[in-house]
């Protein structure tokens, strides 16, 4: 149940080829955003951060949990998505 609750707080959109999932908390948001391509060829976009902002995770650890969760979905559909940008 807490599963489908946070995907209640969850927004997801497309636009120019970039899938956007942001998730709006009151003292923590999440925003994330990604593209699919055909090589594997990956491009690490960060976003700029406010002076005196709290980062909570570092680049790499997004990166892991990201592929490792593009790795799942590729084995349960059976597909080979790749990302182009994160």
């Amino acid at each position: 149940m807490k599963f489908i609750n946070k995907l209640k707080k969850m927004r997801f959109t497309k636009k120019d080829n970039i899938y956007r999932i942001i998730r709006l908390s009151g003292s923590q948001d999440n925003i994330l955003g990604v593209s699919f391509g055909e090589d594997n060829k990956m491009e690490i976009l960060e976003w700029p951060i406010e002076e005196g902002a709290k980062i909570r995770t570092s680049k790499k650890e997004v990166l892991e949990q990201r592929i490792s969760g593009l790795e799942s979905v590729n084995q349960s559909l059976e597909t080979n998505s790749k990302f182009s940008k994160i």
